[in-house]
C-alpha cells in the first residue's frame, strides 16, 4: 500500500520527525487508498510530541487554526498542492465526565500507543493508519477485513 503525499505535506511530516514526532496518515486517506481511490482527505495524527511543539512546527509552514485546542486538533492551511487545510492532531484519550455523548472529555496524549489511540475511533475502518515515513500500514482493529466485507463495525469507542 502506498499513499502519495504531496511534497508540501512531506516537508511538514519530515519536520515533525526531526523534532522527535511520529506522524501517521489516518482516516479517509487510508480508507480511500485501500479502495484504489485518490487520497484527498489527508489527516495526520502525531505521536511523541506535545501540542505546543506540534503547533510550532506547523506554524513554520502556514496558518494554523486550533479548532479543537481542548483535544488538540490543528488545521494547517496554505500548503502548496492541497486545496483544503490538513487536520493535524495528537492521539486522544477520552474520559467520561457526565451523562450522554456530551459528557466526554477528550485530552491530547502524545504518549498513547497506536492501539490505544486507535481504540477511540468510531468505526474499525477509521482506526487504520499509514506511516508515511516507514510506509507501514497499521490495522490494530481489523478495519481492512471490515472494509473488504463492506461492514461498518463500531470501534471500541462505539461500545
Amino acid at each position: 500500500m502506498e499513499i502519495p503525499v504531496p511534497p508540501s505535506l512531506r516537508r511538514v511530516l519530515d519536520a515533525l520527525v526531526a523534532r522527535g514526532g511520529r506522524p501517521f496518515l489516518v482516516g479517509g486517506a487510508v480508507r480511500d487508498a485501500l479502495l484504489g481511490l485518490p487520497a484527498t482527505d489527508l489527516d495526520v495524527e502525531v505521536f511523541g510530541l506535545p501540542a505546543e511543539t506540534v503547533r510550532d512546527v506547523l506554524a513554520g509552514f502556514g496558518p494554523v487554526n486550533a479548532v479543537g485546542e481542548a483535544f488538540t486538533v490543528f488545521k494547517l492551511s496554505g500548503l502548496e498542492g492541497l486545496p483544503a487545510a490538513v487536520d493535524v492532531s495528537l492521539p486522544r484519550r477520552d474520559s467520561k465526565s457526565g451523562p450522554g455523548h456530551r459528557g466526554i472529555v477528550a485530552v491530547g496524549d502524545p504518549s498513547l500507543s497506536i492501539e490505544d489511540a486507535s481504540r477511540r475511533r468510531d468505526i474499525t475502518i477509521n482506526a487504520q493508519r499509514f506511516d508515511p515515513i516507514s510506509r507501514a500500514f497499521h490495522d490494530p482493529h481489523g478495519g481492512l477485513s471490515d472494509q473488504q466485507a463492506r461492514v461498518l463495525r463500531p470501534g471500541d469507542a462505539g461500545h
